[in-house]
């Protein structure tokens, strides 16, 4: 119908479109080798900064960062911390900061999860 009217009109119908496809924003190109992202001393990406820490730090930093983590943060935490730390799943020996944090995990848990005595006997 267009084209058999007058194909020039088409013509110039096409290179407009191909010219506002052009001058549409395209995405970035995508380097697929620095898109990854790598956390080295932990398995998991930092979840509002409450990851497991390389260096050396302060306990009472580390205890005041953990009081905060609800107890589903603070399972992941020690999950990480427990890995971390353990010489048959690292190459070598693991840096002395995770067990503190483990250690530190550990009696955090225990504070909000205190274990109850065992009840005497059985009532009937």
């Amino acid at each position: 119908m267009l084209c058999e009217q007058d194909p020039a009109k088409l013509h110039e119908l096409i290179k407009e479109i191909n010219d506002l496809l052009e001058a549409k924003e395209s995405p970035p190109e995508r380097h697929p080798a620095k898109d990854v992202t790598c956390y080295p001393t932990c398995p998991f990406p930092p979840c509002e900064g409450h990851m497991i820490q390389s260096t050396p730090e302060d306990i009472e930093q580390i205890r005041e960062r953990i009081r905060k983590m609800s107890d589903a943060e603070l399972r992941k935490y020690g999950r990480a911390a427990r890995d971390l730390s353990d010489s048959k799943k690292n190459y070598g020996k693991p840096n002395p900061s995770f067990k503190i944090q483990l250690d530190e995990a550990r009696a955090e848990w225990r504070r909000r999860h205190p274990r109850q005595p065992p009840k005497e006997g059985l009532e009937q």
